[in-house]
């Protein structure tokens, strides 16, 4: 687990200095191709105007006064030995290297200044050969580009620092990142061990039981199976609670790998008002308890018949664990705007009003759970799996308790009746 919470936080500590060094890096070459563009455009209108000044068949005094007006820097090579300076700035005395292969394209070079103070400039120039009164002459634009030099350069520091902040930011944000997602998962991986645990637990108690019984009835060989029918009952009725238990456990493990099928259809609550009525009210009279179902109004709902059916049934005997005799168990199903209200209350043992929260929870057994002995009643997964199955259908199970009564209910989604 402590592997796992490293791993993420290098990948979230690298995510966020790789896009933080990618968007600084994005935003520095987009300026500096911006202001790349800009100086070009200024070189090539100036080149345009100062041609057609030459092409006007301008005097040399004529183009020098212009070049002066404009503040155009202009060195005109009549042949690579013999340059010609015409400038309204300090760029006079800067000897401007022309690379001949790069004729017609923008060229950027770095010089210290020679006059006053040392001071390191950023020159572009654009070089078009032509001719001037016959004669083959290379025309280099020169531009000064200290101010964007200077730019890119304050742009960059605060770029680099930027970046350097993030990055710190950044791997305190992984951590943070790396603790936070590895909480679900280790949630996640409690609760799997507490599962296991548990069910460990539950199992080992009918197999305690079927294992005493064996020996039991294997150290009594030679009598017969009627002189030991308690044993064999007990056996009997632990397997069928071990069976039970292992079905609810693998429907949850369905449940969590999300691969439990529900088949969604439309069935009339009165057609599940009267079956549970029908499983019920012969045992109920046997246990000298009464039960109740009251159907306030009846129609169609949407739903898994079997899986709601299942619902009311981990309801109902649970509270039959907690009535005694004489005591009832109500169901009422009654029409609530576009949903249809399924209640199950009893006058049984009541819950605590604490405990309401923690009864869906998988394994979990209450207080008021325990006989006079002591044992528990139940293996704490009923509840558990009536949430699950209402979750599929978009609902959700509620506890009350109201004056000693206890109720659970639920609602599904009503279905208009064709007519």
């Amino acid at each position: 687990m402590q592997e796992k919470r490293k791993q993420l936080f290098i990948i979230y500590s690298l995510s966020i200095i790789m896009v933080t060094a990618i968007f600084s890096l994005t935003i520095f070459y987009s300026v500096s191709f911006s202001e790349e563009r800009r100086i070009e455009k200024t070189l090539q209108n100036n080149e345009a105007l100062l041609l057609e000044k030459i092409n006007l068949g301008k005097t040399t005094a004529e183009i020098v006064s212009y070049i002066e007006e404009n503040q155009i820097d202009v060195v005109l090579w009549w042949s690579v030995d013999k340059p010609q300076t015409f400038s309204r700035t300090h760029l006079v005395d800067i000897q401007f290297p022309l690379n001949f292969n790069e004729l017609e394209k923008l060229y950027a070079s770095s010089y210290m200044q020679l006059q006053g103070d040392p001071l390191k400039m950023q020159v572009y120039s654009l070089a078009t050969p032509v001719e001037i009164r016959g004669e083959k002459v290379v025309i280099q634009i020169v531009y000064n580009g200290f101010e964007t030099a200077t730019l890119l350069d304050s742009l960059m520091r605060i770029l680099f620092f930027g970046t350097l902040m993030v990055s710190f930011s950044g791997i305190g944000l992984g951590i943070i990142l790396a603790f936070l997602n590895m909480r679900p998962v280790i949630k996640s991986w409690n609760q799997q061990k507490a599962f296991v645990a548990d069910a460990s637990h539950e199992l080992r108690t009918p197999l305690s039981i079927i294992t005493l019984k064996s020996d039991q009835l294997l150290s009594h060989s030679e009598e017969t199976i009627y002189e030991h029918i308690q044993e064999v009952a007990i056996i009997h009725q632990e397997c069928r609670r071990m069976h039970k238990m292992v079905d609810d456990l693998l429907f949850l493990a369905k449940r969590d790998s999300g691969v439990v099928d529900i088949e969604m259809k439309n069935f009339s609550t009165h057609t599940l008002a009267t079956e549970l009525e029908a499983l019920y009210s012969e045992f109920f009279q046997m246990a000298d308890k009464k039960f109740e179902m009251t159907e306030k109004y009846s129609g169609e709902v949407l739903g898994d018949y079997q899986k709601i059916k299942q619902v009311c049934m981990i309801i109902i005997d649970n509270a039959l664990k907690f009535t005694e005799k004489n005591q009832y168990i109500a169901c009422n199903i009654e029409q609530k705007g576009n949903r249809f209200l399924f209640t199950i209350s009893n006058n049984g043992i009541p819950l605590n009003q604490e405990e309401i929260p923690k009864i869906f929870d998988r394994f979990y057994k209450s207080d008021s759970s325990r006989n006079r002995d002591g044992e528990a009643k139940g293996n704490g997964l009923g509840l558990s799996i009536a949430k699950e199955i209402l979750h599929l259908h978009q609902s959700k199970i509620r506890a009350n308790i109201t004056q000693g009564i206890t109720s659970f209910s639920f609602s599904l989604l009503r279905v208009e009746q064709k007519k």
